[in-house]
């Protein structure tokens, strides 16, 4: 019994050797988020049409949110449902449907990986003009 508990250790400690050592960390194993339009902490001139956001690996769309806050204000600006993207199924993307002002503004992002893993953060960027 005692030999097969220190094979066991002795094997998970190798796969978790191996892991490790090729790149992969506990955060790059789950769906997380690659690229965003508007960018990150970016200025922007004109209000965006959509919310773009590209993750390493397609998430459930029907189980994911993308919502808009105005920092300013406090109000949240109207988004349509979030859908993949028909040529990239990694690509959520949310049509922008309400008033924007210049001023900054959240993007609030929950996604679902097909594993049911779910993944949450948020990014900022600033609008210099109306729409």
């Amino acid at each position: 019994m005692k030999t097969t508990r220190n094979w066991f250790a002795a094997i998970s400690a190798l796969a978790l050797m191996t892991l490790l050592s090729a790149g992969a960390s506990p955060t790059k194993m789950h769906l997380h988020l690659l690229k965003a339009e508007p960018a990150a902490d970016s200025t922007i001139a004109q209000p965006p049409s959509v919310i773009r956001l590209q993750y390493s690996e397609a998430p459930q769309a029907a189980a994911s949110r993308i919502k808009v806050l105005n920092q300013t204000s406090g109000s949240e600006v109207a988004v349509g449902a979030a859908k993949a993207d028909a040529t990239d199924a990694r690509i959520l993307v949310a049509p922008v449907t309400g008033k924007m002002t210049a001023g900054k503004y959240s993007v609030v992002w929950r996604a679902m990986s097909n594993d049911g893993h779910v993944v949450r953060d948020s990014f900022h960027f600033v609008l210099k003009s109306d729409r």
